[in-house]
């Protein structure tokens, strides 16, 4: 016990000394060099200042694009923008789960909402946060609405893409009719 409570204490000891030979502060490099630093904005909810946060999951392409734009908000807009990892995304078009983090809601259609103590419109102070206030790499199949969430489809981001199965046309040709199911 004594062992390894020596070998505890080196072990801290050397890596006191290594930090203390460290620069205090890193200096913060920027992206985007050439462009003059915004003001520092900030987002605020109930008189609260709350933080920015873009969703992503598991694939790269999607933690890639949130980067990205919390660069972009950063250095061009003055917002401080965190990404927040959901490991709760099972797949890439699981969109109710989406939704949820992305909304005030609890569950779909805001019943929980209706079930609030006035029987008018709910007030902002009672909604609560959402675990993430922006997902930019959402695919939605066709049948699928954002608005069943109390959430806003503000526009793509780049070109649609789209749900189907594709053969070459040699083949249509060679076994007609194909139908569509």
């Amino acid at each position: 016990l004594i062992e390894a409570i020596m070998l505890n204490c080196q072990g801290l000891l050397v890596l006191t000394i290594l930090t203390s030979l460290l620069p205090r502060t890193l200096p913060a490099k920027r992206c985007l060099q050439e462009e003059v630093m915004p003001e520092q904005k900030f987002f605020y909810h109930n008189n609260e200042q709350q933080k920015v946060t873009v969703l992503v999951n598991h694939r790269v392409s999607t933690r890639l694009v949130g980067s990205i734009f919390a660069i972009f908000a950063r250095e061009m807009l003055g917002y401080h923008v965190e990404t927040v990892l959901s490991d709760e995304i099972e797949t890439d078009f699981d969109t109710e789960t989406t939704f949820a983090k992305l909304s005030s809601c609890k569950n779909e259609f805001c019943k929980d909402l209706d079930d609030h103590p006035f029987n008018s419109r709910i007030s902002s102070s009672q909604l609560k946060i959402p675990t993430a206030m922006i997902s930019l790499d959402t695919w939605l199949p066709p049948s699928s609405f954002v608005d069943k969430w109390g959430l806003v489809d503000v526009g793509q981001l780049g070109p649609a893409g789209r749900f189907g199965w594709f053969i070459p046309s040699r083949t249509e040709k060679q076994y007609p009719p194909l139908k569509d199911h």
